[in-house]
């Protein structure tokens, strides 16, 4: 049977690593170790555990690092730039707990923008 794991040992992925909910740096790096549930990352001189499902740090202590795959972290560019458009350009607010696909945010921001005449 086929692996259908989302991360694999040495594959290359983008950390985001949050200070605070506004202030984050980039860092690109490749996974150390993967079980069932968790990837693990060295992160800052320590192994770090992700969730698989998810893409967040499991930690209790801080704000979460989150684990992208290079598409994925394209995407999540995106999303932001497409959510904030639409806020900031239309009014339209989006609540971060409604899971629209990347493309549909696309498509509403187009309908957005198209001329009402």
């Amino acid at each position: 049977m086929a692996s259908t794991r989302k991360f694999n040992v040495g594959d290359p992925i983008v950390l985001l690593i949050r200070n605070n909910p506004c202030a984050y740096r980039v860092v690109e790096t490749t996974v150390t170790k993967v079980g069932r549930r968790y990837a693990y990352v060295s992160m800052d001189g320590r192994l770090a555990a992700f969730d698989i499902e998810t893409g967040y740090e499991a930690t209790d202590y801080s704000y979460p690092a989150i684990i992208f795959t290079k598409d994925g972290y394209e995407d999540h560019l995106t999303r932001t730039q497409v959510i904030r458009t639409l806020y900031h350009s239309h009014g339209i607010r989006i609540d971060a707990r409604r899971k629209f696909c990347t493309e549909t945010l696309v498509r509403i921001l187009n309908a957005a923008e198209e001329d009402p005449s």
